[in-house]
């Protein structure tokens, strides 16, 4: 818990070390909305540890993997397209939220702490399996060894960088323990093939949202919002595509008949109460 809070804390208080006031209030308006967002996808991965640690108990190894290999891509595929809207139009929000003054450098700090956000989403359902399937020590591990070395990051880039270098160090390690560390812990800890995850984490995810994060871009384009209103309604308007693409490619065949039993199920007991 040290280590996680060290990580996702060091940035502003190694920005209000070494930079002025103003750069630490662009840096935290960033660092809020990544976590609201993680805040977001904290009910799905506190349900696999409790899930993750009675699948160990019995020794049903497969089942934890694809309790594993679930987990990860639902966890990323709710937070890409949060991802690809703070990356695409952080910066049009944070303007009409905070102000013109803020918008260009606070969303610029939160395009890049988006990519950080993209990783997040897989390593912590991740790290929530391997609690709960008792290999704590190496999630405990990872987690002091990555912080250490974000603060080694942003000591290193903040004074050629500034703000920027703030950001990329918090990013960096993040994203560089997603794609090496994690997946290699995976494979050594509980057997899941590096392949299968990449695939869960990344691939999968990244073709079902790909068509919303075109549309995203060329709204932000093409059509620049004079209000918050009117940029909530273009959110709300695109989030369809997201669905469409969750639902059609991020699922599987039998996840979206589950889907629409577990509905079905829920208007029949909705109908006998009424």
């Amino acid at each position: 818990q040290i280590g996680s809070s060290v990580v996702d804390r060091a940035g502003v208080i190694l920005a209000g070390v070494f930079l002025p006031m103003r750069a630490v209030a662009v840096y935290a308006i960033a660092t809020a909305l990544i976590d609201y967002a993680r805040a977001l996808v904290g009910g799905i991965r506190t349900t696999l540890a409790p899930q993750a640690s009675a699948l160990e108990g019995q020794g049903q190894r497969d089942a934890l993997h694809d309790l594993t290999l679930r987990g990860v891509r639902y966890c990323s595929l709710l937070v890409l397209p949060i991802a690809a809207t703070f990356a695409v139009r952080g910066a049009t929000f944070i303007g009409l939220w905070m102000g013109r003054e803020f918008g260009a450098p606070s969303g610029e700090i939160l395009a890049i702490l988006a990519v950080r956000l993209a990783c997040l989403g897989a390593t912590g359902a991740v790290g929530n399996v391997m609690l709960g399937a008792s290999r704590e020590r190496a999630v405990a591990v990872l987690c002091v060894a990555e912080a250490s070395i974000t603060v080694a990051m942003v000591l290193l880039l903040v004074g050629p960088f500034g703000l920027l270098g703030v950001a990329w160090g918090a990013a960096l390690p993040t994203v560089a323990a997603a794609l090496l560390v994690w997946p290699w812990l995976l494979r050594e800890s509980l057997g899941v093939e590096i392949r299968r995850y990449l695939s869960a984490s990344w691939s999968r995810p990244a073709t079902a949202l790909l068509p919303f994060g075109a549309a995203t871009w060329l709204v932000e384009e093409l059509w620049a919002p004079p209000s918050l209103f009117l940029f909530v309604v273009q959110v709300a308007v695109l989030l369809p595509i997201a669905f469409l693409g969750i639902w059609y490619v991020g699922l599987s065949d039998e996840e979206r008949r589950e889907c629409l039993e577990l509905v079905g199920r829920r208007r029949a007991v909705t109908a006998t109460h009424s």
